[in-house]
């Protein structure tokens, strides 16, 4: 008889446990991905940043290899709108995309786009900055006056190009 109980309050527990697990499971599916990853337009994939412009579709649109998303576009939006013939709903999403910063700390003197591109040109850096966000994963450094770098100036980074 104790034993039943023992058994029966178990099963009980566990079937608890397994629904708890669920409930937990399926509501966090429907919420954002981390900073660090990239949101597939579907809303329930996220990718590593690593494996986001890298020449294999991760996301079930392919988002994630987007050509336009993916190139490396120097210029104003306005030059790219001229210069390429797309659509008014291309420009919306270049335009949110361009804009878009996911980093959370990087300088002042630097700009965030393209999520987690940061721009620190032309702004008279002697060494490699190192208040910026982990999340970063191209830094443009280009026309600073930086001479030495040291083997561990990007060690704190995980830099798709630089």
């Amino acid at each position: 008889m104790y034993s039943r109980r023992f058994i029966l309050v178990g099963v009980c527990i566990i079937f608890v446990l397994i629904g708890v697990s669920l409930l937990v499971f399926f509501l966090n599916k429907k919420g954002s991905c981390h900073s660090s990853t990239f949101t597939c337009s579907s809303g329930d994939t996220c990718v590593p940043q690593k494996n986001v412009c890298n020449g294999i579709p991760d996301c079930p649109h392919d988002d994630d290899e987007d050509e336009d998303f993916c190139a490396d576009l120097y210029g104003s939006v306005k030059m790219i709108e001229t210069n390429w013939n797309i659509s008014k709903e291309r420009k919306d999403y270049i335009n949110s995309i361009f804009d878009k910063c996911e980093l959370k700390m990087y300088p002042d003197y630097c700009v965030c786009k393209y999520q987690t591109i940061l721009y620190c040109k032309d702004v008279g850096l002697q060494k490699i900055p190192q208040n910026i966000s982990k999340e970063v994963t191209r830094l443009i450094l280009a026309n600073n006056s930086i001479h030495n770098l040291k083997v561990d100036s990007f060690k704190n980074y995980r830099l798709d190009m630089m």
